[in-house]
């Protein structure tokens, strides 16, 4: 019999502290997990920045293809959003067009 009061005052003292005291807490473990993942993040960094090449993948819509290249060459992206087939100006297209094929346009 005291064995079940006691119990059951430890789990009700257990219920009050966390009825009471949830919000600290949580925030503590909140700061933890945030601290640990920092430190996380700063080591992968560090490790991938470590590595001589850089790495660029093409988008798979095209055949993805990767290329490794060391990371003290210079690079440009062009990151627009959009994908643009015409990159000849209409005049040089048809100059080229021309040099090309010159019958074919007469």
């Amino acid at each position: 019999m005291f064995v079940l009061i006691g119990t059951t005052l430890k789990f009700y003292n257990d219920f009050v502290d966390q009825r009471d005291n949830n919000q600290p807490k949580i925030e503590a473990a909140v700061e933890t997990a945030t601290l640990e993942q920092k430190n996380e993040l700063e080591a992968e960094f560090t490790e991938r920045e470590k590595e001589p090449f850089k790495t660029i993948t093409s988008p798979s819509e095209f055949g993805s293809i990767r290329l490794t290249f060391p990371k003290t060459w210079s690079s440009y992206i062009a990151s627009s959003g959009r994908v643009e087939y015409d990159f000849l100006h209409t005049q040089t297209l048809y100059q080229l067009t021309t040099l090309i094929m010159p019958c074919a346009l007469t």
